[in-house]
């Protein structure tokens, strides 16, 4: 039997996404893909936490997982129910709804296939009725499921028509295309009355999502999603991250290809690619930059169009390698536009001092991008999970980079285990910002920071996990500390974004 442990916070605050009962406030959906559920190991459940007006609470918390009544589908062995998590509201009713990746789970003998769960929002909050498993071997929908396609390892959504329902995006960066291993593909499933549907559903790879460009294997197209308004116009586009992709001779640079929304949803037809050897993008592409790893979006100079900013965690500067950091190039009303575009690493526009190893920004989940400080600029956080801390290897951290009229930069704040504005101490091994989540958990206008700890060690429990909450402003409005007992569970692996 799990429990939830709530260490309560010193004051509160922030805006932004999942407010699954309707209330006015922001609840928070944690995954833990490496529960245990009915003895079956590696199963995995998602913690939602409702907020009561002052901060995220106990009270009325649920943990949904396949073997719950009224759930579809059934609980397996390392089905890594909760590995990736997104919301949005997909049937236009005003409530957000969840979709909750479950990437292990084997489909009609395909090991490893996936499924994607969506649990629908309600004045009581998610609810498992009328709830619906989406994957690629069922009726109608485009594309055919393969063993290891991790359908549901990564998630996001967006109104990419602008019908004022929301649409998900499924990545699937290790699916195998035309022969080509771990080429990667996306899913894109459009909301409808009666939440996502399958009839006019798309599945890309990279050739059919941009014209010129080739099927390759370790492309891992899809291994990053985020979704924003690069233009001027009301629809939603996508940025999906490829960090495996060659550019020329240049083995894994990485790439970010850019789909741009319409009323009839994304278009291949406007599709852009990004990286590091297109004219007038600062930096050099080199051989495994991954440029492209983590993806995050946000209006960082406030002129109402959204900015794009890309992991390069394995990028080498000023002698350190794999030091890592970000790319940040910015919308304009014709779309995204190379001027003005930057690199942020630590010591440049991210507080702290870079060093060799840090892998600034490694995983798909270790960056996000919100308002924490309500000056109407929006600002990124990107964590360096696999950074050492005081002598402990891989105990990570995060960084917050501040926005201003002239876009990211300046001033920023570290957030790491350890200081005085937190409640856990730094681990070796940790993974503190391996991933993060954003929401307004208490409706004071400010954007807090979830950040997840997957491999922390709890109460005497083996990376059982952890998340921390800071209220808006970061460091001084207060924290909350998240676990709940169970060795391997990965408590907050998976956050809702």
């Amino acid at each position: 039997m799990h429990h939830i442990l709530l260490l309560l916070p010193t004051l509160l605050a922030a805006p932004a996404p999942q407010d699954f009962n309707g209330d006015g406030y922001d609840d928070l959906a944690i995954g833990t893909p490496g529960e245990t559920v009915s003895g079956l190991s590696g199963a995995g459940s998602v913690v939602v936490l409702y907020s009561n007006g002052d901060w995220l609470s106990t009270a009325g918390s649920f943990a949904y997982h396949q073997n719950v009544p009224g759930i579809e589908g059934g609980a397996a062995t390392n089905e890594n129910f909760g590995r990736a998590l997104a919301h949005g509201d997909f049937d236009g009713d005003g409530f957000d709804d969840l979709a909750i990746g479950v990437p292990g789970t084997t489909v009609d003998g395909l090991a490893n296939a996936g499924v994607v769960q969506v649990l629908y929002g309600s004045p009581g909050g998610l609810t498992g009725l009328d709830d619906a498993l989406y994957f690629l071997n069922a009726p109608g929908v485009a594309g055919n499921s393969q063993a290891g396609d991790f359908y549901g390892s990564v998630l996001a959504s967006g109104d990419f028509n602008a019908d004022g329902r929301d649409d998900l995006a499924v990545g699937m960066p290790d699916s195998d295309v035309n022969g080509k291993t771990n080429a990667g593909q996306v899913h894109i499933l459009y909301g409808s009355p009666n939440g996502l549907r399958t009839t006019d559903d798309v599945l890309w790879n990279q050739a059919a999502a941009g014209a010129g460009q080739l099927v390759e294997a370790y492309d891992e197209f899809g291994f990053a999603l985020a979704s924003g308004q690069f233009n001027a116009d009301p629809y939603d586009d996508l940025a999906i991250g490829v960090p495996g992709e060659d550019i020329g001779n240049i083995n894994a640079a990485g790439t970010v290809h850019v789909v741009y929304g319409s009323a009839s949803g994304l278009s291949s037809a406007s599709a852009e690619i990004w990286h590091q050897d297109i004219g007038g993008i600062s930096g050099i592409a080199e051989a495994g930059d991954g440029f492209g790893r983590a993806v995050a979006v946000g209006d960082f100079d406030d002129d109402f169009i959204d900015d794009l900013a890309i992991s390069v965690p394995l990028e080498d500067f000023n002698g350190l390698t794999n030091a890592g950091g970000m790319q940040v190039i910015y919308g304009m009303a014709g779309g995204l536009d190379a001027a003005g575009n930057e690199f942020l690493y630590q010591g440049s526009g991210l507080p702290g001092s870079a060093a060799t190893g840090d892998y600034t920004g490694y995983w798909s989940s270790s960056m996000i991008a919100g308002d924490f400080n309500g000056d109407g600029y929006g600002d990124v956080v990107i964590g360096s999970p696999l950074e050492t801390i005081s002598g402990k290897n891989s105990a990570g951290k995060a960084m917050v980079a501040y926005g201003a009229p002239g876009g990211l930069g300046g001033s920023g704040l570290t957030l790491q285990q350890g200081l005085p504005f937190t409640a856990s101490a730094a681990e070796s091994g940790d993974y503190f910002g391996w991933s993060l989540g954003i929401g307004d958990y208490n409706g004071d206008g400010l954007d807090d920071v979830v950040v997840g700890t997957m491999f922390e060690d709890v109460a005497g429990y083996t990376n059982n996990g952890s998340v921390e909450v800071f209220y808006g402003p970061p460091a001084t409005g207060g924290y909350q500390l998240w676990y709940q007992y169970g060795s391997y569970d990965n408590f907050g692996m998976g956050l809702g974004r």
